[in-house]
């Protein structure tokens, strides 16, 4: 049966790993974009998309979060951006994976997926995904400028989760019982007003500190 939804190497970023195969070099993904495709009656075949330089309606673009090697098979990646909380209020059909120089490197026809933002009444991040098969990973390789990529409010929380459950020095601070710090002090005046607000700093800091990585070039 078809695949009804799909990511294809356009015939410019097909052309592009092409070269950096021949001439030795790489290339370097980095963006992501999100379109409506014009519609509800998006529906181009793979051909079609293979020869498309944009897409059909472009409503947001950000930095790719991860781009790594799929371990199960090494000649695809598996590509993520996220569209941010804010962001939406129309139905994602179409996604574009960009290279460095703005080639539109692949694209994905999405499953139809509304895109919600806060005056709708209920909000959440649009994770984007996708496995993108080139063939060979030896040329590819992501450039991640940790300014601008995002981290979903699920990592954050499991993030600062996870610091909570672990030792960051507090002095006496007694756990009767709590699941975390914040427990502790919220329970039972376990903790000072000092200990509580040290163990905040000590947790915001260790979450700015968090750094995002991608396997590059294996």
């Amino acid at each position: 049966m078809t695949q009804q939804f799909f990511t294809v190497l356009t015939n410019a970023g097909a052309a592009a790993l092409a070269n950096a195969s021949v001439l030795g070099q790489g290339i370097s993904l980095t963006e992501f974009a999100v379109g409506d495709g014009g519609g509800d009656t998006f529906n181009p075949d793979a051909q079609t998309m293979k020869g498309f330089s944009a897409l059909t309606n472009e409503l947001y673009r950000g930095a790719i979060n991860e781009l790594i090697v799929d371990p199960e098979n090494p000649a695809r990646y598996y590509a993520e951006g996220i569209v941010p909380l804010a962001i939406g209020g129309w139905t994602v059909r179409e996604a574009g994976w960009f290279l460095d120089n703005g080639t539109l490197f692949a694209i994905t026809k999405y499953p139809p997926s509304y895109k919600s933002i806060p005056a709708d009444g209920v909000a959440t991040e649009l994770p984007v995904r996708t496995y993108i098969a080139t063939g060979s990973t030896d040329a590819v390789e992501l450039k991640i400028d940790p300014t601008v990529v995002l981290a979903t409010r699920a990592y954050v929380s499991n993030s600062i989760s996870a610091l909570t459950k672990a030792d960051v020095g507090l002095p006496n601070v007694p756990n009767y019982g709590a699941t975390s710090l914040y427990d502790a002090a919220a329970t039972d005046k376990l903790a000072t007003q000092k200990a509580v607000h040290d163990a905040h700093q000590e947790l915001k800091s260790r979450v700015d500190d968090l750094e995002i990585y991608a396997l590059s070039g294996i």
